[in-house]
């Protein structure tokens, strides 16, 4: 009789420079059965992106001293290459649309974002890559 394969729990890095959003981001989403990482800069994403190998990032946009898209765009540069982006801001839509089209984010969300909306993009985005969606939550 075949062994199953293990399922690999989806791996989620929230980049967010406001400890509290990223500790509520995490909490959803470890609840939901995720693992999530935290981390409150952009500096260094290339170095979290080949260590935790995570197969998305939640980013915020207006991080200080190197913006979210500056940092995928430098993380592409060391790294080769960044899983799927997600952008999560507190600013207007028609201010963050050229920065996730420069990196080929898949989703926006508009802060504040809410369980629900977050487990929903979080969802999607890891169905279409064929990974395991949220088990409970």
């Amino acid at each position: 009789m075949p062994m199953p394969c293990a399922v690999e729990t989806p791996r989620i890095l929230v980049v967010d420079d406001d400890p509290a959003v990223c500790r509520a981001y995490a909490t959803v989403l470890r609840r939901a059965g995720y693992e999530a990482y935290q981390q409150e800069s952009g500096f260094g994403l290339a170095v979290a992106i080949r260590t935790l190998r995570p197969h998305l990032i939640l980013l915020d946009v207006d991080l200080p001293g190197l913006r979210g898209p500056s940092a995928v765009r430098a993380a592409i540069e060391v790294a080769g290459i960044v899983p799927p982006v997600v952008l999560c801001t507190g600013l207007a839509p028609e201010d963050v649309e050229e920065d996730a089209r420069s990196i080929g984010a898949v989703g926006t969300l508009y802060k504040p974002v809410g369980r629900q909306d977050l487990l929903a993009c979080v969802d999607r985005v890891l169905g279409n890559a064929g990974l395991p969606r949220a088990i409970g939550g």
